[in-house]
């Protein structure tokens, strides 16, 4: 990092329940935002949810929209939490 700063490391335990958080299912979110629809969600969100499906792990879900450029940059989860 600049100016001699060192990047703080996370606990392994930590890693490893961001990880298992991301491989759970986005079945909640996918409902939540195709029930509101293109509308409310954007036409880029609507497509994303029907090419992945409702069954798509928040993972997945993550991945797909950074693709679909909804999202982007190495900060993916901030924007997509900020979005939300």
């Amino acid at each position: 990092m600049e100016g001699g700063e060192e990047k703080p490391l996370v606990p392994r335990q930590t890693v490893r329940r961001w990880l298992g958080r991301l491989m759970m299912s986005a079945l909640m979110l996918t409902q939540t935002l195709a029930v509101a629809g293109a509308a409310v969600a954007g036409a880029a969100v609507a497509d994303v949810i029907g090419r992945e499906g409702m069954d798509c792990t928040r993972g997945e879900l993550v991945d797909a929209l950074a693709a679909s450029g909804v999202i982007g940059g190495p900060r993916k989860l901030e924007q997509l939490a900020g979005w939300i």
